[in-house]
């Protein structure tokens, strides 16, 4: 485990997995919990649902990069709610797509 600066975040993403035969929908995504010492733990799969219901009950997601040392945090995701549809962006515009900056890919 790699200890962050941070305590204000429960989950880093690290990488995320698109739909098939999409470049703008997230089906899964890379997650790392915080723990309330700073500690961040080993990496899991979470569908974008998932995620989509921890950030509306109050969890904090950020954007994620390690180093050899430390994690570096990105942007904050926050989930842009469109007709039926929620989407996870770190930037907030009226797109109906995913957006979470330039993450790694889960393949």
């Amino acid at each position: 485990m790699i200890k962050i600066k941070s305590k204000q975040i429960n989950y880093f993403v690290s990488a995320i997995k698109y739909s098939s035969g999409s470049r703008n929908f997230i089906s899964k995504l890379m997650v790392h919990e915080c723990n309330k010492e700073g500690l961040v733990n080993d990496s899991f799969i979470m569908t974008k649902d998932e995620v989509i219901e921890k950030i509306n009950n109050g969890y904090t997601f950020f954007t994620g990069y390690k180093n050899e040392e430390e994690w570096l945090t990105g942007e904050k995701i926050e989930v842009f709610n469109s007709g039926i549809n929620s989407y996870l962006k770190t930037i907030l515009n009226y797109l109906e797509e995913d957006n979470l900056g330039s993450l790694p890919k889960i393949y």
